[in-house]
């Protein structure tokens, strides 16, 4: 009985591994037919098709929102953005038709302009707070630089001064040693 139960479910196993590779043979075929259906969309637009481009923008020069987009559709779409901004004024109504470049809504930037002012405002802070640590980090190193060559400049001082007694006394050991060599020959 149990090898019965290990054929059976090597079988299936088959079975189930044959199933799953089917499945993805078939989604990659209409993965395949699809895109080459809409891959090149000129070939497929003719007089019957209803197509509707929808650009966003604001009416203040300085902050210009620009969206745009193109359905391809035997019916009509519904078309959203991500903005999360309110509508000011609209200027189509529903099954309207537009043509690419009508403004389609207005949106309220008042909200966009208070948060650009704040981190305007934040990046400001954020500079002179920067000049400020960096002037001062600026002239701690200039200070410390100029202590280390203090330092080194009284190193050096010290340095020639044992240099000039350990000459001195080189010199007052030779002096020594020769009258130490003066007083054994007269000794002898």
């Amino acid at each position: 009985m149990r090898l019965y139960s290990r054929k059976f479910w090597f079988k299936n196993k088959i079975i189930l591994i044959s199933i799953v590779f089917l499945i993805i043979a078939i989604s990659f075929l209409g993965y395949l037919l699809l895109y080459n259906y809409t891959g090149n969309t000129d070939e497929y637009l003719n007089e019957n098709t209803y197509v509707e481009v929808y650009d966003f923008e604001k009416n203040e020069p300085e902050y210009i929102l620009s969206y745009s987009g193109t359905v391809i559709s035997n019916s009509v779409s519904k078309i959203s953005t991500d903005i999360t901004s309110k509508v000011k004024e609209i200027y189509v109504s529903v099954g309207d038709y537009v043509k690419q470049g009508d403004v389609l809504c207005v949106f309220d930037t008042s909200e966009t302009k208070n948060e650009i002012e704040v981190l305007e405002s934040e990046a400001r802070e954020a500079e002179r707070i920067w000049e400020i640590t960096h002037n001062r980090n600026q002239d701690e190193l200039e200070k410390a630089v100029a202590n280390k060559e203090k330092q080194k400049s009284k190193a050096n001082e010290k340095i020639s001064q044992i240099k000039n007694s350990l000459q001195s006394a080189e010199e007052e050991a030779s002096k020594s040693e020769k009258e130490n060599i003066a007083d054994v020959t007269d000794d002898i």
